[in-house]
């Protein structure tokens, strides 16, 4: 099943969308039953299917604090795809011989990387269609450079100060509570 590329299915990509949009809770459920889908469907089955899920988990798992931080991540679902494909060949799961073996793994690891390629690039577009508060988006919303917080600064420039002050002293009760730091910014 899967056609003729089943490593080039962005089930990766969705899960680190996901995983930044929705929580790691929503996102681990998704997973799952996408995961069953794909398997019912016929569109993944064996080693591809555990070789995504074992992507997808890399996505849900790793702390992706800044845009730049998911090119780390897309190297390491591209290589945790590679892993979970192989765990299954190595363990006689699959009816892969070890010349195949030669031409899957890169393709693992190139789908995997295509999955966050897809993400990365997809990320601004859903943000703005959708109006999707990621991260990012609230740490570049929060920048001094944006135009309402220069406003803000040329013509109030006592409550610019004020409000700083109190993003500051948020800040740190959000870090002792353990809440999202940067939304409470």
């Amino acid at each position: 099943g899967g056609g003729d590329l089943p490593q080039c299915i962005p089930r990766p990509a969705a899960a680190l969308i996901l995983s930044l949009t929705y929580g790691k809770r929503v996102t681990a459920i998704l997973t799952i039953l996408i995961a069953i889908f794909l398997n019912v469907s016929g569109l993944l089955t064996g080693a591809h299917l555990v070789s995504q899920v074992a992507a997808a988990s890399i996505a849900l798992t790793m702390k992706v604090k800044r845009r730049k931080d998911l090119m780390l991540t897309g190297i390491l679902i591209g290589f945790m795809q590679m892993i979970g494909y192989l765990i299954p060949v190595v363990c006689g799961l699959s009816g892969t011989n070890s010349v195949n073996l030669g031409l899957e793994l890169p393709l693992e690891v190139a789908g995997g990387l295509f999955s966050s390629v897809l993400a990365i690039g997809s990320l601004p577009f859903l943000e703005s269609i959708f109006g999707i508060l990621t991260p990012y988006r609230i740490v570049e919303l929060s920048e001094p450079d944006q135009p309402l917080m220069r406003q803000l600064e040329e013509n109030a420039p006592g409550t610019y100060q004020h409000s700083l002050a109190v993003a500051n002293l948020a800040e740190g009760g959000a870090r002792a509570i353990g809440a999202d730091v940067n939304l409470v910014h």
